[in-house]
């Protein structure tokens, strides 16, 4: 079955110069932006961080990948380029496109920021689409690559916070919360 959101993509980033650098920004650059934006949020509420936080997001990220390779080796998808036998447009790995590495970390880490400051998870997340669009857009994935990423990052995200965690871990043991 033809994936037309991915070929409309891929078409519109081949079209001109421009749009092929916008495609690759948001394919293999914004991945960056989301990682600062995560580490200064790390930073900015450091008094606030917990055991019990952090145990959360190691738990998210473990689960986030532990869900990726079980889906990987279920679900075999080709590479858009490898299906259509026409070069990505940027350096991309030909093993199996399902689930999508960048969008599974990006994705990872806007969740994560759910529970260290909500206000830029909706930024982050809105930067994720972005990357999702150009992962396929550079030919890289299929919808259900980058999709399934996703998915498999909020189930990570609904275990972890469903975990129950010792109650002395959600203390924060910084002397600035204390005061």
């Amino acid at each position: 079955m033809p994936d037309i959101l991915q070929q409309a993509l891929e078409a519109a980033a081949a079209a001109t110069p421009v749009s092929r650098a916008i495609a690759i920004a948001c394919a293999d650059w914004l991945i960056y932006l989301v990682a600062l934006i995560l580490l200064v949020a790390l930073v900015w509420h450091r008094d606030r961080l917990t055991a019990a936080l952090l145990v959360r997001i190691v738990i998210l990220a473990t689960l986030a990948f532990a869900f990726s390779l079980v889906g990987g080796a279920l679900i075999s998808d080709p590479r858009p380029f490898i299906v259509t036998h026409t070069p990505p447009l940027t350096a991309v790995t030909p093993d199996n496109g399902f689930p999508s590495d960048h969008v599974l970390l990006a994705t990872t880490m806007t969740a994560a920021l759910w529970w260290i400051d909500r206000r830029l998870t909706l930024a982050c997340a809105f930067l994720t689409l972005l990357i999702m669009l150009g992962r396929l857009a550079i030919g890289a994935h299929h919808t259900l690559d980058v999709v399934g990423s996703v998915v498999l990052v909020i189930l990570a995200f609904l275990v972890a916070n469903w975990l129950p965690l010792p109650a002395g871990w959600s203390q924060s043991r910084s002397p600035a919360a204390s005061r």
